[in-house]
């Protein structure tokens, strides 16, 4: 059985845990999940900063935000392509060269940031 977590102290002081936090615009939940496709260019150079910081402080090669939505990206298509009775997955036409997909060209602005419309390689 699991029991209340142990509390993290930083510089001496205790540190509240919560289940989500607001930092530049993004949530974070307690799992350090987040969504970066809604955020500003300023505010992802910023995360990308603060990515660089901690692989410095922990000495772990940490992936950039973009290099892990991209991999995200490419597992969410392959989800999609191997289920042909997926909604999206007529979407998706491969090109002529049969290794890369079409991009679908929006008519409004609400679909251009779209998971769809983000070209992928897979």
């Amino acid at each position: 059985m699991k029991g209340e977590p142990k509390p993290s102290i930083i510089h001496g002081e205790e540190v509240q845990l919560v289940d989500t936090y607001k930092y530049l615009g993004t949530v974070f939940d307690n799992q350090l999940k987040f969504h970066t496709e809604s955020l500003s260019v300023k505010d992802r150079n910023s995360l990308n900063n603060i990515v660089k910081i901690c692989s410095k402080i922990t000495g772990i090669q940490l992936k950039s935000l973009s290099s892990l939505w991209n991999k995200h990206a490419v597992q969410k298509a392959t989800c999609i392509i191997s289920q042909p009775d997926h909604v999206l997955s007529e979407e998706f036409t491969l090109m002529p060269s049969g290794r890369r997909y079409y991009s679908i060209r929006p008519r409004t602005m609400r679909y251009s940031h779209s998971f769809i419309l983000q070209p992928s390689g897979c």
